[in-house]
């Protein structure tokens, strides 16, 4: 028996299966037959059946949008404009030292803005309830203490018992009400003073021309207070001064910064701190910058350091029972 002769191999499996493809799924161009090429339908080389008349229609509008939004073309880089180079948009773009130097004043602008924004809207010390004061000043302590640790702080915390919320007075809080607060918002004055250097109150400002102003402002009372109204900041006496002043003084209320304060407290016991002693702080009054007692870094370190991290200074406002308010 003759072998039938092989046929020749032309590609795939070599059954027939008897199946057509349909014409919709035939390329453009096609021919049927088994030596047919696909052909491209036009000369720029793009297959129609490969890009739908609709997509072809997106690619043309991205293009147009690339065009009207003045980027470069692929291959191309786009010289950055100067406004571009100053914010930093555009990478690998050098900035020159001007221009940095431009860039960082706007980005402390914008933070400074930004405080004041939110320091705006917050709750004051003034409108606090013990508790939230209590908060407040631990927050301050912590500005002070920053790479303190939770031990630490602890310790050197105002305990809140010795905290006293002012919030019920709604009226203005400066000078021009200042005498009306003290006569009506604080325990009352002593109308006789028996012990020189013992004021009935204390109050902490931010500086020394501040610190004059409480003093004049206090003049004012009605009736007037039942003693001298002493002055502890530096410019005026020396602290050795000031301690003689104390010693031989009834006073019934003393203005003075955090610093002087308590370095009379820690050199001398001229001044006395009673149970009934109340500390004020003066924290309504803002200086040029919009800064209060406890925000200026060196004074908030006065505060904390001088009269509540040194322990015989601590011990004395403390112990006693003083109550601690603000104004």
């Amino acid at each position: 028996m003759t072998q039938a002769a092989a046929q020749p191999y032309t590609g795939g499996d070599d059954l027939d299966d008897g199946l057509d493809v349909a014409s919709e799924y035939m390329p453009t161009g096609a021919v049927d037959g088994d030596d047919a090429d696909i052909r491209h339908s036009d000369a720029g080389g793009d297959a129609q059946g490969f890009f739908s008349e609709d997509e072809g229609d997106d690619r043309s509008d991205q293009d147009d949008e690339r065009d009207d939004d003045g980027s470069a073309e692929v291959g191309q880089k786009r010289k950055a404009t100067a406004g571009e180079r100053e914010q930093g948009q555009v990478s690998g773009a050098a900035l020159s030292d001007q221009e940095k130097k431009k860039k960082r004043k706007l980005k402390a602008k914008e933070r400074s803005e930004k405080r004041k924004v939110r320091e705006a809207e917050a709750l004051q010390p003034s409108e606090m309830t013990v508790s939230q004061l209590d908060e407040w000043l631990f927050d301050n302590l912590k500005e002070a203490y920053p790479k303190a640790s939770d031990m630490e702080l602890a310790d050197l915390r105002i305990p809140p018992g010795s905290i006293m919320s002012t919030r019920e007075w709604t009226d203005k809080r400066d000078l021009t009400t200042l005498p009306a607060f003290i006569q009506k918002q604080l325990p009352p004055l002593p109308k006789n003073i028996k012990k020189e250097g013992s004021p009935s109150i204390i109050i902490f400002s931010l500086s020394g021309m501040r610190c004059a102003d409480v003093v004049r402002s206090l003049r004012s009372m009605n009736p007037k207070a039942p003693g001298e109204i002493a002055k502890l900041f530096a410019k005026h006496l020396k602290v050795s001064e000031q301690i003689e002043y104390l010693q031989k003084t009834k006073i019934c209320i003393a203005a003075g910064t955090p610093n002087r304060i308590g370095k009379i407290l820690a050199d001398s016991d001229a001044l006395h701190i009673r149970q009934q002693t109340m500390i004020l702080l003066d924290l309504s009054y803002h200086d040029s910058k919009n800064r209060t007692l406890l925000s200026i870094p060196e004074i908030r370190q006065d505060f904390w350091k001088i009269l509540f991290a040194d322990k015989v200074v601590r011990q004395k406002l403390l112990a006693s029972g003083v109550k601690i308010g603000v104004f």
